[in-house]
């Protein structure tokens, strides 16, 4: 029973491709565009294609699955300006109604934060009286403005750092 659900619900197969590593050529010469076009118009003269410059990657959207899988299987590894392009299937999905983001399951809620009461035997650790150093503090005390301080005592001919 729960196998027909899954097999009602399988989402179509992709119908786009990205196609990476594309000549900067491409984005910058429309000869070079034509040409890039035409590559993947043999398969389907409807399809349509987005442009990434900055990520150097073109989104074919086709009108079928196969017409997508035939160009994937012919146009992919094939030599485009200086680069040889890369073709993948990507599934586009279209926005939903949902504008805002549901938050988790109840169940993964309390890996997000910390539990609001602390596990059964903990106790508080008992914190320690501070720790002054009165060596630090009086070598403070003993700077003025406007003088040379050794930062770090010199050893056996080392150079010494002024401030």
């Amino acid at each position: 029973m729960q196998e027909e659900e899954e097999e009602e619900e399988e989402e179509p197969p992709p119908k786009s491709l990205i196609v990476t590593n594309v000549d900067l050529s491409v984005f910058l010469d429309d000869q070079s565009k034509k040409m890039f076009e035409a590559k993947f118009r043999v398969f389907d003269q409807s399809v349509v294609f987005y442009y990434f410059r900055t990520f150097r990657r073109v989104r074919v959207d086709f009108m079928s699955h196969s017409n997508a899988s035939l160009a994937k299987n012919k146009v992919d590894g094939v030599l485009v300006g200086d680069n040889t392009i890369s073709v993948y299937f990507i599934r586009v999905f279209a926005p939903s109604d949902d504008v805002f983001l549901q938050p988790p399951p109840l169940e993964k809620q309390f890996l997000i934060s910390p539990p609001c009461s602390p596990p059964v035997g903990w106790e508080q650790p008992r914190e320690g009286n501070p720790v002054v150093d009165y060596d630090l503090m009086a070598a403070l005390a003993q700077l003025a403005p406007g003088e040379h301080h050794e930062l770090h005592p010199s050893n056996s001919g080392r150079r010494t750092h002024h401030v």
